[in-house]
């Protein structure tokens, strides 16, 4: 399994593997030698484009583009065969899209890597983007971040006024889909900064990246020539585009209220080094403090959602409980976040058994990750809420791997009043 597709099982992500136009298929190479060995592109005399922010955000012609990026560059606009494949499976995707009807469509590369925040940043990010939007980057190299260059929507969003480059993680709606694909009919500058450009150009008003970006490129094995410097770049402790390395890769995924390193003492001693990662750490009571109750959440419907949050809010506010969502939908986590109701994320079973190798269990990794949240919240009840919380509870004490992944004592009879509700 890739490790794109185990970082959206991670996040309960669906999504469709689109094989790609390999530059090294004597096809693909033929096509691009033929390309190279074509005539320069000639640019209007009258239209010249002056220099890079020209290049980025003017509104010159195509063809002034494309003479300005090779004759600046000394080489043609697509100067690998890796940067032809791309702009070929770019342009098949989209084409795809666009005959199917997909009103949005989000693309992502077979070499990125979400933030370890990206349950509890999404939410956000969606209640900010404005309804009318076009275009969405979840990543993107961004070099320059002046005023005039960009644009600030919002905590987490940005316009980059065609300022931006690369195509490793976007979003499109149908507009924007056909705005791309009537751009790409002939191959004559890579895909981001070509059709994908030129459509950030036009809907320069309704195109949004964020920030910080969702999503990055590992682009160390990458047979796209520029990429590789880009690479390079980002590797840079304080790099262009104000990527934090550690805070991407979904190897350690980040819940919502994780327990923080503790701070350092007054005398200025640093805190004993952690046994274990910090969101192994449980969180300890205090005398007298709440009781804590795991609620697996299975709602029927928005109504009923919007219920049982009430339900814990209220819960929470009497003091006697502290309560904690397992949920299995990343819609509930706006309405859980604005309530201040701690959540653990676990994706539904189906999801597992899509992405994980034959000889993997999904019941053995949400056992797994069942016995982390037991041992982290240590709580006294869990209980469900609604048809699929039981379903769901049933299905796990059902489970043969039940207890027996390091730590599962989920549902051992030590748990006093272990019920549902």
């Amino acid at each position: 399994m890739s490790s794109v597709a185990k970082q959206l099982a991670m996040l309960g992500i669906e999504h469709q593997r689109q094989s790609a136009a390999d530059g090294k298929t004597p096809q693909v190479a033929a096509e691009w030698q033929t390309y190279l060995t074509s005539p320069a592109v000639a640019g209007d005399p009258g239209r010249r484009v002056t220099d890079w922010r020209d290049f980025y955000q003017g509104d010159k012609p195509h063809a002034a583009r494309v003479a300005f990026f090779e004759s600046t560059r000394k080489e043609r606009g697509i100067a690998t065969a890796g940067a032809w494949g791309l702009f070929l499976s770019m342009r098949a995707v989209i084409r795809k899209a666009v005959a199917d009807g997909v009103e949005s469509l989000l693309i992502l590369e077979d070499d990125v890597l979400f933030h370890r925040d990206s349950i509890e940043l999404w939410p956000r990010l969606k209640s900010e983007l404005p309804t009318d939007w076009q275009i969405l980057q979840l990543g993107a190299m961004q070099t320059h971040w002046d005023e005039g260059r960009i644009d600030w929507h919002s905590q987490h969003l940005y316009r980059c006024n065609g300022s931006s480059f690369a195509a490793h993680a976007v979003a499109l709606r149908r507009p924007a889909l056909r705005a791309v694909l009537e751009r790409a009919g002939t191959p004559d500058l890579p895909f981001d900064i070509g059709p994908l450009q030129e459509a950030k150009r036009i809907f320069r008003d309704r195109c949004f990246t964020a920030y910080p970006n969702l999503v990055i490129q590992d682009a160390q094995d990458s047979e796209i020539g520029m990429s590789r410097v880009f690479f390079q770049e980002s590797r840079k402790a304080e790099n262009l585009y104000r990527w934090s390395w550690g805070d991407y890769g979904l190897q350690v995924l980040r819940p919502f209220e994780a327990p923080r390193r503790p701070k350092p003492k007054a005398n200025g001693a640093a805190p004993p080094p952690s046994e274990k990662p910090a969101y192994l750490q449980p969180y300890r009571a205090a005398p007298g403090s709440a009781e804590r109750m795991i609620f697996v959440f299975g709602p029927s419907d928005a109504a009923e959602a919007a219920r049982f949050v009430e339900m814990l809010a209220r819960l929470k506010q009497d003091k006697a409980i502290a309560p904690i969502a397992l949920i299995d939908d990343l819609d509930h986590i706006p309405a859980l976040r604005s309530a201040g109701i701690a959540f653990e994320y676990i994706p539904p079973v189906e999801t597992y058994r899509r992405v994980l190798r034959p000889d993997r269990d999904a019941e053995m990794v949400i056992a797994r990750r069942l016995s982390i949240i037991r041992r982290k919240w240590l709580p006294t009840r869990i209980m469900a809420l609604g048809r699929g919380g039981h379903a769901r509870l049933a299905a796990w004490r059902a489970s043969p791997f039940e207890g027996t992944a390091p730590g599962s004592d989920l549902f051992d009879s030590s748990i006093p009043g272990e019920g549902s509700a």
